[in-house]
This record gives C-alpha cells, structure tokens and sequence, in this order.
C-alpha cells in the first residue's frame, strides 16, 4: 500500500473529526468499534486494511460529489 493513501485518510479524518459521528462511521463502514476514535484520541495506527476500506469510501463519496 502507498503512503500516499495513508497519509490522505489520516489527513481528512483529522479534519473532519469534528464533524462526523465516529461510532455511526465506524458502523457504517463496519470497521471494529473504536478504530477511528483510537486512531484519533490515542494516535494508534490503522491497519492497512483499515486505510483501504476509508479510502475507497472517501473516493466513493468524491464521486458522488463531482458526477
């Protein structure tokens, strides 16, 4: 996986982490409880599977953004 992913979802959660409900992501993305709000809170890494399940959702958000 590139580090450019990585950094790009670090980045935009870290922006956008006030205004998201973390659980309900997490739900959403059906990523373990408290993934999100430990790499936040706790600086804890992501596992690269992590960072490919936001990334694609983040793309497909853009997507539906820009069509």
């Amino acid at each position: 996986m590139s580090e450019l992913r990585r950094k790009r979802v670090e980045k935009l959660l870290n922006e956008i982490q006030d205004i998201i409900s973390i659980q309900a992501f997490e739900r959403k993305l059906n990523l373990t409880r408290g993934t999100i709000y430990k790499f936040l809170k706790e600086q804890r890494k992501l596992k690269n599977s992590e960072i490919k399940v936001l990334d694609n959702y983040f793309k497909d958000i853009l997507n539906i953004y820009f069509d």
